[in-house]
């Protein structure tokens, strides 16, 4: 028993019934040393005594870019050279098993260029460039969050195709023999209705509409497939479906997703107004 170990630390009891067996025994060791944040239970879900969020948290923090920059930043072929050269890198956390046919049939096609959503960063010098980003629902990040979603651009049609798995971060309930929730499904659709604006159109866009039919329940871990077009575009907004099949079946749509993206620079500069950050554009 720790506490016969140790009778001289005492913890707090009404945090400690909230630490892990490692941070009881990480307190115990160092005699108080080491513990987790201040914790209050006495309301619903609990608080605990956080930092500060990290300033990258906030657009408005994003070091200035000059407008010249910026508009050559801003065009379809920049966005289209970083993010295909750039690709889809190893995910520790990807959900595709050894040998599944639609990723490997997708990386084999020489139609196809692979990609991963990619955001204005800064290189060791401090000059901005397009860079590979994970998010809640792209890369590494996306996958551990238990949507494994990887993109592939046909220049030729101006479309897109992906493969995705989800996992049981995505799932309605966590192992509870569930099938995927629908704001997992959706998270899919709007993501890669995103990306085939940013890749045939505009890298600046902002989605300000989106209809979501889910026709057919999805099943965790398993590999299914997204078709993504462009239906129409004016100067300052472009139409956008995206349809999820099993590879199995493909005459037998599972869910569609049809998006309208604002083109959010054009749009500023007709409203005469100034970016605060270049990603809120991306």
């Amino acid at each position: 028993c720790l506490a016969d170990d140790y009778p001289d630390v005492d913890p707090p009891e009404d945090e400690a019934v909230t630490w892990t067996e490692e941070q009881l025994r990480d307190y115990y060791s160092s005699c108080g040393e080491i513990r987790p944040e201040r914790r209050d239970t006495s309301v619903a879900g609990g608080f605990r005594d956080l930092p500060p969020p990290p300033p990258t948290c906030f657009p408005e923090n994003m070091p200035k870019i000059g407008e010249d920059l910026t508009e050559r930043l801003l065009t379809v072929e920049a966005y289209r050279e970083a993010a295909f050269a750039n690709g889809i890198p190893f995910r520790p956390n990807g959900l595709f098993t050894m040998g599944d046919s639609l990723i490997a049939e997708l990386s084999k096609d020489p139609g196809l260029r692979a990609f991963q959503k990619n955001v204005v960063g800064f290189d060791e010098d401090g000059e901005p460039k397009y860079v590979v980003c994970d998010s809640f629902a792209h890369g590494d990040g996306g996958a551990a969050n238990g949507v494994d979603l990887r993109c592939f651009y046909r220049p030729d049609t101006r479309t897109v195709v992906a493969a995705f798995r989800l996992g049981h971060r995505a799932a309605i309930a966590h192992h509870m023999y569930t099938t995927a929730h629908g704001g997992s499904i959706e998270t899919v659709l709007d993501e890669t209705t995103a990306e085939v604006v940013k890749c045939a159109t505009t890298p600046a866009v902002a989605t300000t509409e989106m209809k979501v039919y889910l026709k057919r329940p999805l099943e965790l871990f398993k590999t299914y497939r997204v078709d993504v077009e462009i239906t129409d575009a004016t100067e300052f907004k472009t139409f956008t479906k995206a349809t999820i099949r099993d590879p199995s079946n493909p005459n037998m749509p599972l869910a569609i997703g049809e998006a309208v993206l604002a083109h959010s620079a054009v749009l500023a500069k007709l409203m005469g107004k100034k970016r605060t950050s270049f990603n809120t554009a991306v």
